[in-house]
């Protein structure tokens, strides 16, 4: 049984591996940035990486202070790059691998607190392989398969360790072990972090005691493995600077003036343009700015603060992708990366943003396979496994002390997502897959109930 799991797992990372390798070759003039010369994801992955290999140092632009991303990601692609040399299929095989090893982690985690785990966590796996969102997000320089990867991992040692009977020598290596994972999980993306709140809940329902004995020291460890970060940080900022710099334009994003026109209207506010202090500040101070621009925001306008959530808690749980428009070339300029966006109405009072110049990759996602196609597959595989999603929570609410673990996860993340920044579906996706194990559940409910009313019925004969 054990070598049959085994062989299923291998041909789900065949397939997910498989399935985006076709497409990066297959959409070679979109993905290929050697060939585009327009690197698709976050371009200061890739400007990173580079200097690392060139100079050491974790900057966009040589010889500035730099914090404005989580550094797991930049430096792994750069010992990538500098393993395997520099190239697009690099990356996509980086990110592949990290898929990879999130479908080994949620067959392992399925296993342990699913109902049919056994057959649940490959199906949900097979869900996940070819889930056209996360398959072109693993096709791009991104982080999202590494912080989704590293979120498994220390979910399966927080199942692990909640499963451990006795405190002993081995329960402490899983509690060391969690630690660090969160410690990653913090450095790839920081709001990461809350994955410790949502394992601290899931503990608390299970056995309010070792909610403390055994979590509290793995949040200690977690924040002894970002002290060489924010080591870093204070010598090249000679201020305590924790992880980034990029707290304060997140929560601006996802409170401000802005949010409920642009998201109502289906775009990002990283399209729009904050109030600019009156003189230049450092990064660590604009980062505090910025913070403070979102609070002012909020204290000057209770009455929005609901429509305020609405309208994000719709953008993170859509089952389209979010944004859904995005700025296409035009004659009205929107950015000229400069820091001076603007942006126009059309004839109807709706809000349009236009005029990015016609080298940029953002204008590939407005070609007819992204935008259209892409989009309604999006709808029609996300929409079907959510509702299968929520069929399946309620079938499982009997083993609620096991499965809450995925539920603690999904309202912890929505909730910082939705009340701390301005979240897309990529923020979402990471936690994806969990829900995917209620769909599968609720496809292997189904299917046994079936199977069970087709067996014909046994006949007694009774003779005398």
């Amino acid at each position: 049984m054990a070598r049959q799991s085994n062989k299923i797992t291998v041909l789900l990372i065949v397939l997910a591996v498989s399935v985006r390798l076709v497409l990066y070759f297959a959409f070679n003039n979109v993905f290929a940035y050697e060939k585009t010369g327009s690197v698709q994801g976050f371009i200061d992955y890739h400007l990173i990486a580079n200097n690392l290999i060139k100079t050491g140092e974790f900057t966009v632009q040589t010889g500035l202070p730099y914090a404005g991303v989580a550094p797991a990601y930049p430096y792994l692609l750069a010992l990538i790059y500098t393993i395997f040399g520099q190239g697009s299929l690099q990356a996509v095989l980086l990110n592949a691998a990290c898929d990879a090893l999130t479908i080994w982690l949620l067959i392992a985690i399925a296993r342990r607190i699913m109902p049919r785990g056994e057959i649940v966590g490959p199906l949900a796996a097979l869900f996940f392989a070819v889930y056209p969102y996360f398959v072109f997000q693993s096709l791009t320089v991104i982080d999202t398969p590494l912080f989704t990867m590293v979120q498994f991992a220390f979910l399966y040692v927080m199942v692990l360790l909640a499963q451990r009977a006795t405190f002993d020598r081995a329960t402490w290596l899983l509690i060391a072990v969690g630690g660090v994972v969160l410690g990653i999980v913090a450095l790839t993306r920081p709001l990461g972090v809350m994955l410790g709140a949502a394992a601290f809940l899931w503990f608390f329902v299970r056995d309010v005691r070792s909610s403390f004995t055994r979590l509290i020291p793995v949040a200690i460890i977690a924040a002894l493995a970002l002290i060489p970060w924010d080591i870093r940080n204070y010598q090249v900022f000679h201020r305590f600077v924790n992880i980034g710099t990029h707290a304060g334009m997140n929560f601006w994003f996802g409170n401000s003036q802005y949010v409920i026109p642009y998201f109502s209207a289906g775009y990002h506010t990283q399209w729009a343009t904050p109030e600019q202090p009156p003189e230049p500040l450092s990064p660590p101070d604009m980062d505090t700015y910025m913070m403070n621009l979102g609070m002012k925001y909020l204290r000057e306008n209770p009455d929005k603060i609901p429509e305020l959530l609405w309208v994000k808690f719709v953008a993170y749980w859509g089952v389209g992708i979010f944004p859904s428009k995005n700025p296409v070339s035009g004659e009205v300029p929107i950015v000229d990366y400069q820091g001076v966006p603007t942006a126009s109405t059309d004839a109807q009072g709706n809000l349009q943003v236009t005029g990015v110049p016609t080298n940029d990759p953002l204008n590939a996602y407005s070609e007819p396979l992204f935008d259209r196609i892409g989009r309604i597959a999006q709808v029609v595989y996300f929409g079907g496994l959510l509702i299968l999603g929520l069929i399946g929570v309620v079938l499982t609410r009997r083993q609620w002390r096991d499965v809450s673990l995925l539920w603690f996860v999904q309202i912890v993340m929505t909730v910082m997502y939705v009340v701390f920044s301005g979240p897309t579906t990529r923020y979402r996706v990471p936690t994806d897959p969990l829900l995917f194990l209620f769909s599968a559940v609720t496809v292997v409910m189904v299917w046994e109930a079936l199977h069970q009313r087709r067996q014909p019925t046994a006949i007694n004969v009774v003779t005398r």
